[in-house]
């Protein structure tokens, strides 16, 4: 017992995980459910290992530099016909009254480990532009396909401080799931780490103001791994058919924080995850919610596509959901479709993904600390799924709490709750206390990790 007293979890915090518990028993589902348990605490950190394993990606980085004169001369160029975008594959910085109308391609292996800086420029795919009128977007990370099951991706990517008008897009294997290279491998077993290892791997975006117009504004392409969207403004307007963010299938590790969100869509929710998992959705600030807020699905059978993952163990925290009249939709819905759209037998067949169960296995997700101003929080969560922990703390309030986020570890011991800035280093395994071999710290939301000996 003497060792437990490393873990450092304040009394005040444990007596809020009281009220946690009062809407979702975890220990009861963690010992009935041993999926409930299969995460794995350093996974992350053994990912970023894998990836930088990768010979090329270190000669990569050693050898990236700013991108010359002339290079940033035709960035600058006024888009037009036949010169309508530009690749990077250099570090970038630009100044706060620059402008640019090219559409930015950033794109296999040799853009790795590059960063662009706007200092506050705008990328311009406003209507009068050359891409504005084609509904373009404006950044584009994307992989290249070279034959069979080979892929060369971009890889440690960081863009910030930039204003966009139009729409950013992570290609995954393809640009969406509802393509014929996606179509052909859905069809085939592990199909979700084909998709994985073709995709851009861990792409951030900063302290971005995207004011949306023609398209969904931030679209995370199937297999896409670790990208992120923080500090940022989302305004504008989506066509109906849009969200504001749509993380698509077999993504995974998206983490979606501190965002405002003030842009209106035409028909459909803000976010939108559909059959992806284990991402982190905390600390965004969510208004004109009337086509709803966040759903998570799976888009069984689309365009005959089979989906492998399902919208499973992702964590919605400490979120604020602003409300001017009652909403004919709800804020948080999980399983939200259940198998009901008209193309779920398009991919019947198979033995694995929705082309064996139409149901949107929409499960182990986390629900809590989120604030609902200005109605009721009651009906605006609904749970359509198993093994869901929507804890009582979701809460009306008169206004925002401003907090960093909590976060959350299944298995960790004895509290599967820290708040930012405490640390975990034990967890149950089998019914037995064990050390990680690593201290988590909540860092406003998420985990990241550092060295710890355990005696």
């Amino acid at each position: 017992m003497k060792n437990l007293r490393l873990i450092t979890i304040s009394l005040s915090f444990a007596l809020v995980i009281l009220s946690f518990q009062n809407c979702g028993d975890a220990e009861a589902i963690r010992n009935r459910d041993p999926l409930a348990n299969s995460e794995s605490p350093i996974s992350a950190k053994q990912d970023d290992q894998k990836q930088l394993k990768s010979s090329s990606l270190t000669k990569n980085l050693e050898k990236i530099k700013e991108c010359s004169s002339s290079k940033k001369k035709s960035i600058l160029e006024e888009a037009s016909r036949g010169n309508s975008s530009v690749g990077v594959d250099c570090n970038l910085t630009l100044g706060s009254k620059d402008r640019i109308t090219k559409v930015l391609y950033i794109q296999t292996e040799k853009a790795s480990g590059i960063s662009i800086n706007c200092n506050g420029a705008l990328i311009d795919g406003s209507a009068g532009t050359y891409n504005g009128s084609r509904s373009t977007d404006m950044i584009v990370v994307r992989s290249k396909h070279l034959g069979e099951d080979k892929f060369s991706r971009p890889k440690n990517v960081k863009i910030s401080n930039c204003r966009v008008n139009g729409s950013i897009r992570i290609w995954g294997m393809a640009s969406n799931a509802n393509n014929d290279i996606v179509r052909k491998s859905s069809y085939r077993k592990g199909h979700a780490q084909r998709a994985r290892n073709a995709s851009p791997y861990r792409i951030s975006f900063n302290k971005m103001t995207i004011r949306a117009h023609g398209r969904t504004a931030f679209f995370v392409g199937p297999g896409v791994t670790r990208a992120s969207i923080t500090n940022s403004t989302f305004l504008g307007q989506t066509p109906k058919n849009g969200a504001a963010i749509y993380i698509e299938a077999e993504a995974a590790h998206t983490l979606i924080r501190n965002n405002i969100f003030k842009l209106k869509t035409g028909q459909r929710e803000l976010i939108s995850i559909d059959s992806s998992g284990y991402n982190t959705i905390v600390g965004n600030d969510f208004s004109y919610l009337s086509n709803g807020g966040i759903f998570l699905y799976r888009n069984c059978g689309e365009k005959g596509v089979v989906r492998h993952s399902s919208p499973a163990k992702n964590k919605i925290i400490n979120n604020v959901f602003r409300y001017t009249k009652d909403p004919q939709k709800p804020a948080i819905h999980i399983g939200s479709r259940q198998g009901k759209g008209y193309y779920c037998d398009l991919d019947k067949g198979y033995p694995f993904g929705s082309s064996k169960s139409d149901l949107d296995y929409a499960r182990y997700n986390i629900v809590g600390e989120n604030q609902f101003i200005g109605i009721s929080s009651k009906g605006l969560i609904v749970d359509n799924d198993k093994y869901n922990l929507v804890f009582s703390d979701n809460k009306r309030v008169s206004k925002k709490v401003k907090r960093e986020s909590s976060c959350y570890y299944r298995n960790a011991y004895p509290s599967p709750y820290v708040k930012s800035g405490e640390t975990l280093s034990w967890f149950k395994k089998d019914g037995k206390i064990e050390c990680f071999q690593k201290q988590l710290i909540c860092d406003d939301g998420s985990f990241v990790t550092k060295s710890f000996k355990c005696s």
